[in-house]
């Protein structure tokens, strides 16, 4: 077992905030992305519910949420009324905690703990902003009949909708980091979407929140993604799991002219990094066809992405080479890009 982790961070901006977090604990920086995440949400959540119930445009917003409902309202049937109750409890408290907790816990079981943070990070801040919005944007329920009975806070924003945002599309991000198959990932990007749209539309028909509630809510559980995508980012487990090969190199063909990274330069100040997960004979074999006769980065044994630094993590001490030469056995070494590392002289221009 093993893991990497990509070091690099994704913006030139964030660059020296990331340099300067990066001696801090882990703790401490998810501490501290939770709250200034939680902070600068609420604030941006707070202005649109100012446009929405308190600027010029607000009559406008208002006029068309109210024709909405009442379109919605008349056309009210049993069997839409118990598929809106199923959308409902899919983003109720109850069920979001159970979802989400037992998610927590089968990724620290695995010791996932950056993708457990990053959860339960992005739950925390869509908590808190929405706590915060609702608090200060007193919004009315619809005028309409209701299904369900009244919550003491505001109609604006809708927290089935924002927290249903961040459990079904955050265990979409998960799945799809660790699992390669289009068979399992793009049936899991066509139901992650549509949960929190099915919840959405659902506590509209109940006549629960505005339709542009719902369209906030989006924004906050996206946001609070966003935030918690940060941690998991800078500094993320880009691969975590058995391992038979890690390679490391900023040219794309070695020995005998195997390619092995296609878009591998050597100039570009990157590296490639691969992760070979083929166990037996016929999975090397697969592999190896696949380097010889098309791109490896096709087989489903083998993990390619490209960064300027790298942290590799193992079970246990094991040697490596660099350059060919054989190293001491090590658990945990970081591989990073050093510019200009390397002059090369060229013959100059003759008139």
């Amino acid at each position: 077992m093993g893991s990497v982790a990509n070091a690099e961070h994704a913006g030139e901006p964030s660059r020296t905030i990331g340099e300067n977090l990066r001696a801090w604990p882990p703790p401490a920086v998810a501490a501290t992305t939770s709250v200034a995440g939680s902070i600068l949400l609420a604030v941006v959540m707070v202005a649109i519910g100012l446009v929405i119930t308190r600027s010029f445009l607000s009559p406008r917003i208002v006029g068309w949420d109210g024709s909405v409902e009442r379109w919605v309202e008349v056309r009210r049937t049993a069997t839409l009324n118990t598929w809106s109750d199923v959308g409902s409890i899919l983003a109720g408290a109850g069920t979001i905690l159970l979802v989400a907790g037992i998610a927590i816990g089968v990724l620290l079981i695995r010791r996932l703990w950056y993708d457990a943070a990053f959860l339960g990070i992005g739950l925390f801040i869509e908590f808190t902003a929405f706590l915060a919005t609702e608090a200060l944007i007193d919004r009315p329920h619809p005028a309409i009949v209701r299904l369900n009975s009244l919550p003491a806070t505001s109609s604006f924003p809708s927290g089935h909708t924002g927290a249903a945002s961040v459990v079904y599309i955050g265990l979409a991000l998960l799945i799809s980091s660790h699992v390669r198959r289009p068979a399992v990932r793009i049936p899991t990007w066509i139901v992650a979407p549509l949960l929190p749209i099915y919840v959405g539309v659902s506590r509209v028909y109940r006549g629960m929140h505005h339709p542009t509630d719902v369209m906030a809510s989006v924004v906050l559980g996206v946001g609070a993604l966003c935030f918690a995508l940060k941690v998991r980012v800078d500094g993320r487990r880009w691969f975590s799991g058995k391992a038979s090969t890690v390679l490391l190199g900023n040219v794309g063909t070695v020995l005998g002219g195997l390619t092995l990274f296609p878009r591998a330069r050597p100039d570009d100040g990157r590296l490639e990094i691969g992760v070979v997960t083929a166990k037996g004979l016929l999975d090397w074999g697969r592999t190896l066809g696949r380097s010889v006769i098309s791109d490896p980065e096709r087989s489903p044994f083998v993990h390619v992405t490209s960064g300027r630094a790298f942290e590799i993590r193992l079970d246990r001490k094991r040697p490596y080479e660099l350059d060919g030469g054989d190293r001491k056995p090590t658990k945990r070494f970081r591989v990073s890009v050093e510019p200009a590392a390397v002059a090369v002289c060229v013959a100059s221009e003759t008139s």
